[in-house]
C-alpha cells in the first residue's frame, strides 16, 4: 500500500476495521505487484495509509491528516464492538487522553464518528512496545528502572487529573525512536471522583465529566467518565490488581499494582504471580506468593516494589508519586556519598589541607552538575509540556473550522503562545494551525459583551459608521475605524427592525417593533442625540429608508406611511390596501410601491394622490403578485419581478413595459446593471438571468442557491449575489464566474440579516451570537479578486504593501490593500499575456503585452495614470519586461528575437533600441546588479550577456543548454550569472571568465522554469516540473531537494534575507520553507478553493516576498491573488486582527481549566 495521502477514493457506507484492514492488505499486494495506487482509504478527512497494529478496544492504522499536513495515528473499534457501551468507552478513552498534555502519554488531536465508526486521531508514534524494547537487547536493572519512571510519571500525570488507566502493561506503552516512552490505549480509562469522595455511592452527587480541548458539538458530545457497567472486571488477568479480578472499585493504586507487575517481570524476566488461569493468578496474589526470576535485582528495588504488589491497597505505595520518589531514592547512591564524606575526614586528618580542598572541589563540581542535568531536565520536561499542550490547542482550534472562525482563530493564537512561554519556536503542526485559522476572506467585529441576537444593520455612506441593533431594543453606534467597542448606545423595548443612515450621513433613523420610529442626530464624535419620534407604533417596522429629499417611509406590515420632520405620519394608499414594498425613486420625488393585488404605483413626495403603471398581463392565471422592484439610476424606469415566472421593465411616463420570460419559477430580485441596458434576475428556480434589451437572457445557475434561506439580494455594483444559508455563513455569488460561491465565515450562529455597503465594497451580516461584521469584498487585503481570468504575474511594490498583477484578460491592476480598491490597467487585448515590470522605487510600473503594446503607469497619485506608450514594429508580442537597478532605462523581450532598451524621455514618446539578438523568441531578461550589462536568453539556447556603454563585462554567448532557457538570475556582486530551461539543468558562470565552463547543478527530472541565487550568493534555488525545488550550494555541497508537492513547481522564491524559501505549484498548493539547522521544515500556504473567472484546476503559476520579508502572495489560474503574513508574529497579528477579541473567560475555563485567565490578543 503506497503512503501517498494526497488522492483517496470512496469507502463502504460503513467502516468496519477489520474489512478496512483486509482491503489496505489487498492494495498493498497490488503496489507490490503493479506499483503505487493512486487512491487510498478513507475515515472522515483522514486518508488510510496501512494497519499498524490492535489495541485492547481498537484496530490502528497509519493515517494522514490532510487538513493540518501531519501523519497520525487512527484507531477504529474492533468489529463486533459496535454498540453504544463500546463506542462510549472509545470516546472516553480519546476524551480521558484529551484532558493530557505530558511527554510520557500519547496526544490525542481528535475523536469523531464517520458512517457509524468512531474513531480517535493521534499522534503517530514511530518506535516499539516496551515489552519490544525490553526484549530487543539486554538491559541492566538501571536502564530498565529509567524507562519505567519515566513511563510512571504518564501515569501520574494522569492520576492527577483524575483519571486511571486500568490496564497499564509493556504492550501499552510506546518507546518513540527519541527513546520516550508513552503509556497509551486508555481504553480502559476511567475517572476518579473528586478527592475525598473515592467511596461515594451513586446517588449522593453527580459524577464527574471530562473535559475535552473542543467544544462539543452534534454528534460529539462529552460523555460522563464512569462508563463500565457496575461488576464488570476489565483489565489483562496477568496484571490486574486483585480488586480488579473480583470485579470491584479501581483506583490509582490499582495502577500502582499493574505497574509493578509489569516493573517486577522488567526485571526478573518472570512476573510475580505464577498461574495459567485468572483464577491461579488471583490466588497467588492474595496469598502473597511472589515469585523471583534467574536475574539480581538490588534488595532495596525489590522491597519497593514488592510493596506495590500487596494485595491489600491500604499496605500498597498510596500514589504513584509516593511510589516513584521510592524509586528515585538509590541507597547505593547515598553509600557513594557517605564514603566520599568519609574519605574528605580521613584527607582531613591524614593529608592536610591539600587533599581536603581537592575532594572538596570534586565534590563542588559534582554537585554542581547534578544541579545542572537536574534543572536541564526540568527545562526539557517543561518545553514538551508546553508544546504538548499547544497541539491540543492546535487540534481544538481545527475543531471549530465550521461552527466558530473566531475561537479557532484565538485558540490558534494560545496555541502558538503557549509553545513559545519557554523560548522555544512552536511546533510545526501549532504554526500550521494558525496559517489554516487566516483561511478566508478578513471581516472586521462588531459585538459588545452581553449583546441579544443582532437583527438590523446599517452603514452610512461614507463608510465610517455602523449601528446595530437588538432583538432586546438596544442600538449600538460603532466607528468601522476602531471596532473594538460602540461609541455610543441608545437604549429603548422592542426588537430593533429597521436601521439607516440619512444620505448625509448626519442622522440615523431606528424602527421598533411595538415603538415609535426615532431619528438620532449624529454628534461629529459620533454621539446619538436625544431622538426625535413619530407618534405611532409599528408592530411589524420593515423598508425604513431615507429619500434624497429627506423623507422617510416606513412599511408597517400591509401599510406604508412617509415621515417628515415635525409632521404626523403620512399613509400612503387606500385604508386597508395591502402593500408589500415601498422604495423611493433615486432623486427622492417619488415612491414606488407593490401592492398585493398585482399593482404598481407611484406617489409624489410632496403628497397627493398616486398613480398606476401599465404592467403586462400575468402569464399565469392568479399569479398576479410583484416580489420585487428596483430603479433604474436615472430614475426612468423601473424593473419588477412577479410571481408568474416572469420580469417586466417598466417606464415611468407611462409607456407599454416589457416582459421578461424565461424563469421557470418566481422571480424575487431583479435590478438594471451598469449602464440601465441590461436587467438581472433571481428566481427560485436556482437561477440568475442577464437580460438584454431584446428579450434574450443568459442564464447562470447559482450553485447552492436552494440553501439560501432568506433569498438572494443584487448588490450596487449588479455583478455579485448575496445569500445566507443556514449557519454562520454569508455567500457571495459573481455572475462572471461559474463556479461555487465565495463562503464568508466568522459568525458562530446563524446569520439574520446581510446586505451590501452603499457602494457595494462590503458585505454587512448580522447573526444571533450577537455580533455584526463588516466583509471587505472590493478591498480585501488578503484574497484579491478582479481579474476576469487567470493571474501570470503578481508581486510587491518597494512600499511592502501595494501589489500588482497581471492576468490573462489582458488587463494588470494594482492593489493599494489599505482600505481602497484596486485600479485597473487596461490598454492591451482582452484574452492577451500581459508582463509586468515595477520600477524599483515604485513609482512607476511598465507592462507589456502579447498584443505587441507597451505602456508606462506614473503610480504616484491617488490613482495610476498612463504617461507613454508604444507599440513594437511589425506588432511583434512582448514577452518580459524588466528595470535596470538604477530605475533610469529599461529592457524588453520580443517574440521576434529582438532585445531592446527603452528610454523615456521627459518630453516625447518613449524610444526603442536594439541591443540584442537571438535566434527565437526570447523569454527572459537579467540586468547585472550595478546595471552595466543586461543578459538574454529564450527559445534558441544561447544566453546572451550584452555590456552597456562603460560596462566591465565583455560581451559574451555562453552555450551549454540543449534547449530552450526559461530563467535568469544575477548575483549580488556582479560575479555570476544563472540560467535554467527545459534541458533539466541549471548553470552558474562567470562573468569574469565567461568562456570557462560553468558550474553545472544536475538531478532534476523535468525542465526547470525557475532559478535564484541566494542572496549571500553561495547558492542557486530551482523549481522543476518533476514536483521538487532544489537547493544547490555553490561550493560542491550536496543539494537540498525540497519535496512535498505532487505536481509541477513553478514558484521557487528566496526570501530577501535567504533564511526562507517560498514555493507554488501546479498542484494548487505553496509552502513557505524554513532553513533549520536540521534542514526545511515547510508550512502549507492554504488555499482553500474559492468562486474564481479562471480555470477551475486551482494551478498556482506565480508568486513572491514583500521587499520586507513580511507578507507573500501568490496567484494563478483561479484568477484570484492571495496574499499571507510570512513571519510568525504577523500571522498572530493577523489573527486577533480577525477575531476582533481575545476569549472569553468561560471559554478560557473551558480549554485552560484552572490556569489564571490571560488576554489572548489584547
Amino acid at each position: 500500500m503506497s503512503d501517498d495521502p494526497r488522492s483517496v477514493r470512496n469507502t463502504p457506507l460503513r467502516i468496519d476495521p477489520e474489512r478496512l484492514a483486509h482491503a489496505l492488505a489487498r492494495a498493498d499486494l497490488k503496489a507490490r505487484l503493479f506499483g503505487p495506487p493512486n487512491e487510498s482509504e478513507r475515515v472522515g478527512r483522514f486518508a488510510v495509509l496501512r494497519r499498524v497494529g490492535a489495541g485492547g478496544m481498537g484496530v490502528v492504522f497509519a493515517a494522514y491528516d490532510e487538513q493540518l499536513d501531519r501523519r497520525i495515528a487512527l484507531k477504529l473499534v474492533h468489529a463486533g464492538h459496535h454498540d453504544p457501551a463500546a463506542a462510549a468507552r472509545s470516546k472516553r478513552e480519546a476524551q480521558a487522553l484529551a484532558r493530557l498534555s505530558h511527554p510520557n502519554v500519547v496526544q490525542v488531536y481528535e475523536v469523531g464518528e464517520a458512517r457509524g465508526q468512531v474513531y480517535i486521531a493521534m499522534e503517530f508514534v514511530q518506535g516499539e512496545t516496551l515489552r519490544a524494547w525490553q526484549q530487543r537487547a539486554p538491559r541492566t536493572w538501571r536502564e530498565t528502572l529509567a524507562m519505567y519512571v519515566q513511563a510512571g510519571r504518564g501515569l501520574a500525570a494522569a492520576h492527577a487529573v483524575g483519571l486511571v488507566h486500568r490496564d497499564f502493561k509493556p504492550e501499552n506503552v510506546l518507546v518513540g525512536d527519541d527513546g520516550r516512552p508513552r503509556v497509551v490505549d486508555f481504553g480502559l480509562a476511567r475517572a476518579r471522583p473528586p478527592d475525598g469522595a473515592e467511596n461515594r455511592s451513586e446517588g449522593e452527587g453527580p459524577k464527574e465529566q471530562v473535559r475535552m480541548g473542543m467544544t462539543p458539538r452534534a454528534g460529539l458530545r462529552v460523555e460522563p467518565a464512569e462508563l463500565t457497567a457496575p461488576g464488570a472486571v476489565v483489565g489483562t488477568p496477568a496484571y490486574m490488581a486483585p480488586e480488579q479480578h473480583a470485579g470491584g472499585e479501581a483506583d490509582a493504586r490499582s495502577d500502582v499494582f499493574c505497574f509493578c507487575v509489569a516493573l517486577h517481570e522488567a526485571l526478573h524476566g518472570a512476573r510475580p504471580f505464577a498461574g495459567e488461569r485468572r483464577e491461579d493468578v488471583h490466588a497467588a496474589i492474595v496469598a502473597g506468593a511472589i515469585a523471583r526470576g534467574p536475574r539480581e535485582v538490588p534488595a532495596w528495588l525489590q522491597r519497593v516494589v514488592d510493596r506495590g504488589l500487596q494485595a491489600d491497597p491500604a499496605a500498597r505505595w498510596p500514589s504513584m508519586e509516593a511510589l516513584l520518589a521510592a524509586l528515585g531514592r538509590d541507597p547505593t547512591r547515598l553509600r557513594r556519598q557517605l564514603a566520599l564524606a568519609l574519605a574528605l575526614l580521613a584527607a582531613l586528618v591524614g593529608g592536610g589541607a591539600w587533599a581536603w580542598q581537592r575532594l572538596e572541589q570534586r565534590h563542588a563540581r559534582d554537585v554542581e552538575e547534578e544541579r545542572a542535568r537536574a534543572a536541564a531536565t526540568a527545562a526539557d520536561l517543561e518545553r514538551t509540556q508546553a508544546a504538548g499542550e499547544a497541539r491540543r490547542l492546535a487540534a481544538a482550534a481545527a475543531q471549530h473550522a465550521g461552527d466558530d472562525p473566531a475561537l479557532r482563530l484565538l485558540l490558534a493564537v494560545a496555541a502558538v503562545s503557549t509553545a513559545r512561554e519557554r523560548g522555544e519556536a512552536p511546533p510545526l503542526e501549532v504554526e500550521q494551525a494558525l496559517l489554516d485559522a487566516l483561511d478566508g476572506p478578513r471581516s472586521d467585529l462588531f459585538a459588545r459583551p452581553g449583546a441579544a441576537v443582532v437583527d438590523a444593520l446599517a452603514e452610512s455612506r461614507d463608510g465610517r459608521w455602523l449601528a446595530t441593533g437588538e432583538r432586546e431594543g438596544a442600538v449600538a453606534l460603532w466607528s468601522t475605524g476602531a471596532p473594538r467597542a460602540p461609541v455610543d448606545m441608545a437604549l429603548g423595548t422592542g426588537s430593533v427592525r429597521g436601521l439607516a443612515f440619512a444620505p448625509a450621513g448626519a442622522a440615523l433613523a431606528v424602527a421598533r417593533a411595538g415603538g415609535p420610529p426615532c431619528v438620532h442626530a449624529l454628534a461629529p464624535a459620533g454621539r446619538l442625540e436625544e431622538p426625535v419620534c413619530w407618534d405611532m407604533s409599528p408592530a411589524d417596522p420593515r423598508d425604513l429608508a431615507w429619500g434624497a429629499r429627506g423623507a422617510l417611509v416606513l412599511r408597517d406590515g400591509a401599510s406604508v406611511h412617509v415621515l417628515r420632520p415635525q409632521q404626523p405620519p403620512q399613509a400612503i394608499g387606500a385604508p386597508g390596501e395591502e402593500q408589500r414594498r415601498a422604495l423611493w425613486s433615486p432623486d427622492g420625488a417619488s415612491l414606488l410601491t407593490l401592492a398585493a393585488d398585482g399593482s404598481l404605483r407611484l406617489w409624489p413626495e410632496a403628497g397627493g394622490p398616486g398613480r398606476t403603471l401599465r404592467l403586462p398581463a400575468p402569464a399565469a392565471r392568479g399569479a398576479t403578485g410583484l416580489l420585487a422592484a428596483e430603479w433604474r439610476a436615472d430614475g426612468a424606469e423601473v424593473v419588477v419581478g412577479r410571481a408568474d415566472h416572469t420580469a417586466a421593465i417598466v417606464p415611468v411616463d407611462g409607456g407599454p413595459a416589457q416582459r421578461l420570460s424565461g424563469h421557470t419559477d418566481e422571480v424575487y430580485a431583479a435590478a438594471f446593471l451598469a449602464g440601465g441596458q441590461q436587467v438581472v434576475t433571481v428566481s427560485r428556480d436556482g437561477s440568475a438571468r442577464v437580460w438584454e434589451r431584446d428579450g434574450s437572457s443568459e442564464r447562470i445557475e447559482l450553485q447552492g442557491h436552494e440553501e439560501a434561506l432568506l433569498g438572494v439580494q443584487i448588490g450596487p455594483d449588479r455583478n455579485l449575489l448575496l445569500g445566507t444559508p443556514a449557519g454562520g455563513e454569508v455567500w457571495l455569488w459573481q455572475l462572471d464566474v461559474r463556479g461555487p460561491p465565495l463562503r464568508l465565515r466568522g459568525h458562530a450562529g446563524s446569520v439574520v440579516a446581510a446586505r451590501f455597503s452603499h457602494d457595494g465594497a462590503r458585505v454587512l451580516s448580522a447573526s444571533v451570537d450577537g455580533s455584526a461584521r463588516r466583509w471587505s469584498i472590493a478591498d480585501d487585503p488578503w484574497l484579491l479578486r478582479g481579474h476576469a481570468a487567470g493571474v501570470e504575474q503578481a508581486a510587491f511594490l518597494a512600499d511592502g504593501r501595494t501589489v500588482v498583477t497581471a492576468g490573462l484578460d489582458g488587463s494588470a491592476r494594482v492593489w493599494p490593500r489599505d482600505g481602497r480598491p484596486s485600479a485597473r490597467l487596461g490598454g492591451h487585448r482582452e484574452g492577451g499575456s500581459v508582463a509586468l515590470a515595477p520600477s524599483p522605487d515604485g513609482a512607476r510600473l511598465l507592462s507589456v503585452g502579447s498584443d505587441g503594446r507597451l505602456r508606462l503607469w506614473a503610480l504616484t497619485g491617488a490613482e495610476p495614470v498612463p504617461s507613454a506608450s508604444l507599440t513594437a514594429a511589425r506588432g511583434a508580442a512582448f514577452l518580459d519586461a524588466r528595470w535596470s537597478p538604477a530605475g533610469d532605462v529599461a529592457a524588453v523581450a520580443g517574440e521576434d528575437g529582438r532585445v531592446h532598451l527603452v528610454r523615456f524621455p521627459a518630453v516625447g514618446p518613449p524610444s526603442l533600441e536594439e541591443v540584442a539578438a537571438h535566434a527565437g523568441a526570447v523569454r527572459v531578461l537579467q540586468f547585472m546588479a550595478d546595471g552595466t550589462a543586461i543578459a538574454s536568453a529564450g527559445d534558441d539556447g544561447p544566453v546572451r550577456v550584452t555590456p552597456l556603454p562603460g560596462s566591465p563585462v565583455r560581451k559574451a554567448s555562453l552555450q551549454g543548454h540543449a534547449g530552450p532557457v526559461r530563467a535568469l538570475a544575477a548575483s549580488g556582486d556582479g560575479s555570476r550569472l544563472a540560467s535554467a530551461g527545459d534541458d533539466a539543468v541549471a548553470r552558474v558562470w562567470s562573468l569574469a571568465r565567461p568562456e570557462a565552463a560553468p558550474i553545472e547543478l544536475r538531478g532534476h527530472a523535468g525542465s526547470i522554469g525557475q532559478i535564484q541565487l541566494r542572496p549571500d550568493g553561495r547558492a542557486a534555488l530551482t523549481a522543476s516540473t518533476d514536483g521538487t525545488a532544489c537547493e544547490w550550494p555553490l561550493d560542491g555541497g550536496e543539494p537540498t531537494s525540497l519535496r512535498g508537492h505532487t505536481d509541477a513547481v513553478w514558484v521557487a522564491a528566496y526570501s530577501p534575507d535567504g533564511d526562507a524559501i517560498l514555493t507554488a505549484s501546479a498542484d494548487g498548493t505553496a509552502r513557505l520553507w524554513s532553513r533549520s539547522s536540521a534542514g526545511f521544515t515547510s508550512l502549507r500556504l492554504p488555499h482553500t478553493p474559492a468562486a474564481g473567472p479562471g480555470e477551475p484546476d486551482h494551478t498556482l503559476w506565480t508568486g513572491a516576498f514583500s521587499p520586507d520579508g513580511r507578507l507573500v502572495v501568490t496567484a494563478g489560474a483561479d484568477g484570484l491573488a492571495r496574499v499571507f503574513p510570512a513571519t510568525l508574529d504577523g500571522r498572530v497579528a493577523e489573527a486577533c486582527a480577525r477575531a476582533g477579541r481575545d476569549l472569553t473567560p468561560a471559554e478560557w475555563s473551558h480549554h485552560f481549566g484552572d490556569r489564571a485567565y490571560a488576554k489572548t490578543c489584547s
